[in-house]
């Protein structure tokens, strides 16, 4: 399986090396498709190789005709009598007519010169196919290197760092071709199993708190059984009827304690499966039904609760459901520690819905300023018949499930504030 995960990820690092400023071609170079780019490498290497060959013949050319020039002729009729034998540069063409003969000449050149001349000749042949194949080769070569080879080691390297589990990195590569695009379609994969990894991680803590929390508060209720079964071994018939009665009663306290904790675990979970569902509903309304049940929550605890909603007449995206569930949980929360007073407000802010609920009680203490949306948290000793401190990890967890975030914080003026974030709100 790789490597294991035994921390929180860190912040990606950059693969890849820096790159050198480029000049004037290679960001042309650059911009250009894979394809094109290799049609310009090919045409330019074709016209080099069109350039060498024109200048080798060039080259050779003038060689081979001073070679000519320092030969010898020989000029005989068809008899073959010779007629002339002069150098090439002296020979006069008047002296090849006689009248009524046919003549022919040939050159004759000593063993060094003709070895030249079939040297410069063969050279000529073989540069017409040596050019072309040798810039075929750099052409290659150079599309390779301008365009291939930073962003395939980029690639391999990320591959190999993800084959050894490690994400902690970022795939980058700053070109507006195929290979530029690969890299950032690869880059977005990386973030989406970084993310994905984060996210078992941050499951995994979830459920190693969930299972310490538990163990931790189901210590109480069963050393409880354990002291009154040992009671009921020396006796039941023993007691009075008041502390027999007294035995049973707690006992069956805890036990729907412990049932309220083994279904907590149950809500919890099914957090998991939950899907968000956006629709289209005014902020006025949505508004109205959250402070219709705060009201209702409030009046039966002798408190005043107040909602304002912002922009009445806006339009928003949201799932109703999750909203009303978090702010339930909210509200029953700041009731349960305000002094006579709830404030709430809804609104949109920078295209996101916000929910904030605020208190006037004593506020949050410092502990719970970092673990109070923590499942199973409470600093209250409650006993058998308290609550269970899921409601704000309930309502942490729905936000996260609409892209938003739950934030706790004391205001100035005294009392607890927690601001619900919904996600993006658009149409």
């Amino acid at each position: 399986m790789g490597k294991k995960v035994s921390g929180k990820p860190a912040a990606p690092r950059h693969t890849g090396k820096r790159r050198r400023r480029p000049g004037r071609w290679s960001r042309w170079i650059a911009r250009l498709p894979l394809r094109r780019a290799l049609f310009v490498y090919v045409l330019l290497f074709t016209l080099a190789a069109l350039g060498l060959i024109l200048g080798t013949g060039l080259l050779c050319e003038p060689v081979k005709d001073d070679l000519i020039a320092q030969s010898w002729v020989r000029v005989a009729s068809d008899d073959g009598r010779v007629v002339l034998r002069t150098y090439k540069a002296f020979m006069n063409a008047s002296a090849l007519t006689l009248e009524g003969e046919e003549l022919r000449y040939e050159l004759v050149m000593n063993s060094d010169m003709d070895a030249r001349y079939e040297l410069l000749s063969m050279i000529e042949g073989f540069s017409l196919f040596v050019w072309p194949l040798l810039c075929m080769a750099l052409a290659a070569r150079a599309f390779y290197r301008r365009k291939l080879r930073e962003p395939l080691g980029v690639l391999r390297e990320a591959a190999q760092r993800i084959g050894e589990n490690d994400l902690d990195f970022s795939v980058r590569y700053d070109a507006p071709d195929e290979m530029g695009r690969l890299c950032a379609d690869f880059e977005r994969m990386r973030a989406q199993v970084l993310e994905h990894e984060r996210s078992m991680w941050r499951a995994m803590e979830e459920r190693r708190r969930q299972t310490a929390a538990l163990s931790h508060d189901l210590r109480t209720p069963l050393t409880v059984l354990k002291g009154e079964a040992e009671l009921l071994e020396d006796g039941l018939s023993a007691m009075p009827p008041e502390r027999a009665k007294q035995t049973v009663s707690t006992m069956r306290g805890h036990i729907l304690r412990m049932e309220r904790y083994v279904e907590g675990l149950g809500e919890i979970r099914r957090l998991e499966d939950v899907q968000v569902r956006r629709e289209r509903v005014v902020l006025e309304v949505l508004g109205a039904r959250l402070r219709e049940t705060g009201a209702m929550l409030a009046a039966g605890q002798g408190k005043a609760f107040a909602l304002e909603a912002e922009e009445p007449l806006g339009l928003v995206m949201a799932d109703t459901q999750l909203v009303e569930r978090v702010f339930d949980n909210l509200a029953a929360n700041a009731l349960r520690y305000a002094s006579a007073r709830v404030e709430a407000k809804l609104a949109v802010r920078e295209g996101r819905l916000i929910l904030t609920v605020r208190d006037d009680g004593r506020g949050f203490s410092e502990n719970a300023l970092l673990h109070a949306d923590e499942p199973f948290f409470s600093e209250e000793k409650t006993g058998a018949q308290g609550h269970l401190g899921l409601g704000l990890n309930v309502a942490r967890v729905l936000c996260e499930r609409c892209g938003g975030a739950l934030t706790l914080c004391n205001v100035p003026e005294g009392g607890a504030c927690v601001t619900a974030d919904f996600g993006s709100c658009g149409g």
